[in-house]
C-alpha cells in the first residue's frame, strides 16, 4: 500500500467513526469509567506544571472528565462531530471555564505551534495506517519539554483477531471498516524513536470494557501500549 492509498483510507475511516458514535440505546459509546492510564497521564501532567493540555480525540469525554476534574484547562477535539455531543453531555457538571471541545482533524489540528503544553491521545493511533504523520502534528503543536501522552495497540489484546479480517502483518479490519493495527515492545520503540522525542515511558496498561453500543456488544478485555514522549 503506498502513502496516499493509506492517506485517503485513513480520511474514510473518519466517516466510519463519526457514525459508529451515534447512540440511541445509552448515553455515551464508551465505557463510564476513563481507561486507567489517565492517572498517570495526569501526574506526568501534573509534574510539568501543563497549563494546556489538549485530548486528541476526545471521543464521547470518558477520559476528558477526568483530565478537566485535575488540570487547569483541557481542550477536547474531535473529528467526530457525534462524538462531541456525546463528551458535551459528560461535561456538563464540570466548570466550563476549565475546557472546550472543538472539531479537530488529527494530522492537521489547525492549531499554530508550540501552543499546548501537553497532549493525550489514546486509543486512536493503533486505527491509523499513518501514525508516525499523527504523531509528528501532535508533537509540532506541544511546546518544548512537553509531553505527548499515548497508547498503540499491544499484542496481548483479547480482541486481536477474534472477529477481524487480517489484512497485513498484525493488521486487521473489524466490521470490513474499523483498522487495528498491533505492536509489539520493539515495534512500537521503533515507531516512537522516529518522532525524533525521548520515549521516557512504556508499559502495557490493561482494562476490562463493558459492552458499546453497535460496537462489540459483550464484556472484552483490552491491552495496550500507554507511552510519554518528551518534546526535546
Amino acid at each position: 500500500m503506498n502513502v496516499p492509498d493509506a492517506q485517503i483510507l485513513d480520511e474514510k475511516s473518519k466517516w466510519s467513526w463519526n457514525e459508529s458514535y451515534r447512540v440511541t440505546r445509552n448515553e455515551v459509546l464508551w465505557s463510564e469509567e476513563a481507561v486507567p492510564f489517565v492517572s498517570t497521564a495526569v501526574e506526568i501532567f501534573l509534574a510539568d506544571s501543563a497549563q494546556v493540555v489538549l485530548d486528541l480525540p476526545c471521543g464521547d469525554g470518558r477520559n476528558t472528565v477526568p483530565l478537566v476534574q485535575h488540570l487547569p484547562f483541557v481542550l477536547g477535539g474531535d473529528s467526530s462531530v457525534n462524538a462531541l455531543a456525546l463528551a458535551a453531555k459528560r461535561l456538563a457538571n464540570c466548570r466550563p471555564s476549565h475546557y472546550f471541545l472543538m472539531e479537530m482533524d488529527l494530522f492537521r489540528t489547525h492549531i499554530l505551534d508550540e501552543q499546548v503544553n501537553g497532549v493525550f491521545c489514546w486509543d486512536v493511533l493503533g486505527h491509523l495506517r499513518r501514525p508516525l504523520e499523527a504523531i509528528t502534528e501532535l508533537l509540532r503543536i506541544c511546546a518544548p519539554g512537553g509531553c505527548l501522552v499515548g497508547s498503540l495497540f499491544s499484542l496481548g489484546d483479547s480482541t486481536r483477531a477474534g472477529d477481524m479480517r487480517q489484512i497485513g502483518q498484525e493488521e486487521y479490519l473489524y466490521a470490513g471498516q474499523f483498522f487495528y493495527k498491533f505492536y509489539g515492545r520493539t515495534e512500537v520503540e521503533e515507531l516512537l524513536t522516529k518522532s525524533g522525542a525521548r520515549l521516557e515511558h512504556l508499559e502495557l496498561s490493561t482494562w476490562r470494557e463493558p459492552p458499546h453500543e453497535g460496537f462489540r456488544e459483550y464484556w472484552h478485555e483490552h491491552q495496550s501500549w500507554g507511552f510519554a514522549l518528551r518534546k526535546i
